[in-house]
């Protein structure tokens, strides 16, 4: 995983944490904690405000590690978690997310809630290496 030390505006939810790296891109750990409606709701509040304060200029290239992620549970819950999707990406003027680690059900619905926020631009890898490759591409 990429050291965190030199990274600015690190924000953290619980174990979950986001912060723009020096390369401009921004970087989600969605942690090992299972995330609840508080922990929804937190992290939908802390990102919107954390994505106004970045610079103004091209759209975000963000990385999102779901590595350690613990399966979903309700669906109730799941509409939840689109919701906060929604409200997040649309919010922050997203270019292309790439996704690395994870199991399969947790890439599945991952893919299923950025569909839902309308991110075209999505992509698996297995390493944090290959993400970052492609996010750097033009």
């Amino acid at each position: 995983m990429t050291e965190e030390k030199n990274y600015q505006n690190k924000e953290n939810i619980g174990d979950i944490k986001f912060w723009m790296g020096e390369d401009g891109i921004v970087r989600i750990n969605t942690g090992k904690e299972k995330w609840n409606m508080e922990i929804i709701d937190n992290f939908t509040e802390k990102f919107i405000e954390f994505t106004k304060k970045l610079p103004k200029g091209p759209k975000l290239k963000v990385l999102i590690d779901i590595n350690l992620t613990p399966p979903t549970p309700t669906a109730v819950f799941r509409k939840r978690i689109v919701s906060m999707v929604i409200k997040v990406f649309k919010n922050a003027n997203v270019e292309k997310v790439a996704i690395w680690g994870g199991k399969g059900v947790i890439k599945v619905v991952t893919s299923f809630f950025l569909a839902a926020a309308k991110i075209k631009t999505v992509k698996y890898f297995n390493t944090e290496e290959e993400s970052l490759k492609w996010l750097k591409e033009d």
